[in-house]
């Protein structure tokens, strides 16, 4: 099959989970019930992140060049496998359901407030849909062109709000006010498995890898690269906000940045933020819908690309009827996507897949050493 074919190289992999992990992670602000102490809240969530990718690439190294959908037929057989992967379609779907909604909602707010919010999600997802017929290998060298002038303006933002005297690092003070508990709440579960855990989608991705060997070294150091970043970028929200007008705003990071007024010349760098952010998202999206898609190319053995158009319609539908309005959908979401969707998918079924292929694994290695043995 095409699909087969594609390759991506280690640092196409290395931009590709970065822009992954900041994707809404950086529009929602997440972390909030670590008030100031969130950068600390992040720090312990990338270590978990860390430990989550080095568990999902150490299931792909026992049976080199298959993918989640795969393993998931060599431990079960291929009738349960068909069901745990229907399971996985239907959470990446929603999962990017989400990530569209969040876009939605920032581009009304931000760029087009008379905009319907149903025009913004659909035209984005056939642009989605056209990448993803395209295929990984494109979306991957799209995001090397880009992500070096993403990472420049997110710079280039940082440095006008220290020149225009915005961040106040008395702000994060006092450290621990609360204790460690809301921060260990806060970095286990909500932000272990959003953003950390969503990398369980490149399970999909990772096995197309040139250089599949060195994957582990270079996924974990874009782990935590971003989780520190993140880190980082959480506490100049914080520093240039305060803690009350940080949880007050819907998107904090669009907030901090419209303080900048330098000279009365240099201001309204909301553009600019768009930019960055809508990087991420492409990203986080597409690799969602691939995984998806790349499910349904399993379950039903027609090329993924032909689902594409439909499925990327469908999923722009649905992240329109998620909720009224935004204070509802966010209401909405949280322990409920924990919960229903993010743990079990990251964590519970991951854990049984280990279970099973370590056990198959162990007893294939010792039937041949018992062939061996008698050959011998």
């Amino acid at each position: 099959m095409h699909a087969l074919k594609e390759k991506i190289s280690l640092s196409q992999l290395f931009f590709l989970i970065i822009s992954f992990q900041l994707g809404t992670a950086l529009i929602v602000g997440v972390g909030k019930e670590a008030a100031q102490d969130v950068w600390i809240a992040f720090i312990l969530a990338t270590i978990l992140g860390v430990g989550l990718i080095r568990w999902y690439i150490s299931l792909l190294f026992l049976y080199p060049g298959k993918d989640l959908y795969q393993l998931l037929e060599i431990a079960y057989g291929r009738k349960i496998a068909l069901l745990f992967s229907f399971l996985y379609v239907c959470y990446f779907l929603h999962s990017m359901a989400f990530v569209l909604r969040d876009f939605g909602e920032l581009i009304v707010v931000v760029v087009f407030p008379n905009t319907p919010i149903e025009v913004i999600v659909l035209t984005f997802s056939l642009v989605l849909a056209y990448f993803a017929y395209m295929g990984i290998e494109v979306i991957a060298r799209s995001v090397e062109i880009f992500i070096p002038y993403a990472l420049f303006f997110l710079f280039l933002m940082i440095l006008f709000l220290a020149i225009n005297g915005s961040i106040q690092p008395y702000q994060l003070r006092p450290v621990l006010e609360h204790g460690i508990f809301p921060i260990l709440r806060t970095a286990y579960p909500s932000l272990t498995t959003f953003p950390m855990g969503e990398t369980v989608a490149f399970m999909l991705i990772l096995p197309i890898t040139a250089d599949f060997i060195h994957t582990k070294k270079v996924a974990v150091w874009a782990v935590a690269c971003s989780g520190f970043l993140l880190a980082g970028m959480s506490a100049l929200r914080i520093a240039v906000l305060g803690v009350e007008q940080s949880e007050r705003t819907t998107f904090p990071f669009i907030s901090a940045i419209r303080d900048i007024s330098i000279a009365n010349f240099i201001e309204r760098l909301d553009a600019l933020v768009v930019f960055v952010l809508l990087l991420g998202v492409f990203v986080k999206a597409s690799i969602y819908l691939l995984a998806a898609l790349k499910g349904l190319e399993y379950l039903s053995g027609i090329p993924y690309r032909r689902f594409s158009i439909p499925i990327s319609m469908l999923v722009a539908m649905l992240s329109v009827f998620l909720a009224a309005n935004y204070a509802e959908y966010k209401k909405e979401i949280g322990t409920i996507q924990q919960i229903l969707w993010d743990l079990p998918y990251q964590q519970g079924l991951p854990l049984l897949l280990t279970i099973m292929l370590f056990w198959k694994h162990a007893r294939q290695k010792k039937k041949g050493e018992d062939a061996h043995g008698q050959s011998g």
